[in-house]
């Protein structure tokens, strides 16, 4: 699929899609990957994100070989039952 072309109107709603870059957070066992500047369509309407199967594919083949990682960030984690309290 040409992330491109392709998926130029939302299946949620039917409304326009149009290419951008954004960062995607994904979760591969314990750990959490951030991949910046990822090829997307984005719903104009509601905001729907649709990422090419080949782009998936690619970001699934980074979290299992990490060949391309440039940097570690640190992520606070809170447990909203302690904040709550």
């Amino acid at each position: 699929m040409n992330d491109e072309t392709e998926l130029s109107e939302c299946v949620e709603c039917g409304g326009v899609t149009e290419p951008q870059k954004m960062t995607i957070d994904e979760w591969w066992g314990e750990e959490l990957f951030l991949f910046e500047k990822v090829p997307v369509r984005v719903c104009r309407d509601c905001g729907e994100v649709y990422i090419a199967a080949d782009v998936a594919k690619r970001l699934e083949t980074e979290m299992q070989t990490k060949s391309h990682c440039y940097r570690q960030v640190s992520v606070p984690v809170v447990a909203y039952e302690e904040m709550a309290a």
